[in-house]
């Protein structure tokens, strides 16, 4: 069974007050460091609710470039030494699992709802 890790992606949008909302989840192969998966929010109208300032465009663009890129180990490495702190990666927290897809499924529901998983399930659907 492997050994697998994840951490919250936080949206901080104000380091000073220390209060966050969840904006994505990377899921990583904690035996060898590598990405497994990453899923971001789709409906960013929460955030938008939690900061009316928030620039929406800035964080989609955020969670694309992580979702299509080809070296995703360098840009988690990137992530977690920059992003000026408005973007952070929560410590890692371990988990094990045979599937790891489902657990990021899982995680998803958890932590950014179940409105993502429906959303995330009908567009892998589309690509099989």
């Amino acid at each position: 069974m492997p050994k697998l890790g994840f951490s919250l992606v936080q949206y901080f949008p104000n380091a000073v007050s220390d209060q966050f909302i969840n904006i994505g989840i990377v899921l990583v192969n904690s035996d060898n460091a590598g990405l497994v998966d990453v899923r971001f929010r789709q409906d960013w109208r929460c955030v938008q609710s939690f900061d009316p300032e928030a620039d929406i465009e800035v964080l989609e663009s955020f969670a694309a470039e992580m979702q299509g890129a080809s070296d995703r180990q360098a840009l988690l490495r990137s992530m977690e030494d920059s992003f000026s702190n408005a973007i952070r990666l929560s410590p890692r927290k371990d988990c094990q699992t045979d599937n790891p897809l489902a657990e990021i499924d899982a995680l998803t529901s958890q932590y950014l709802g179940k409105a993502l998983l429906a959303w995330t399930r009908r567009k892998l659907s589309e690509t099989e």
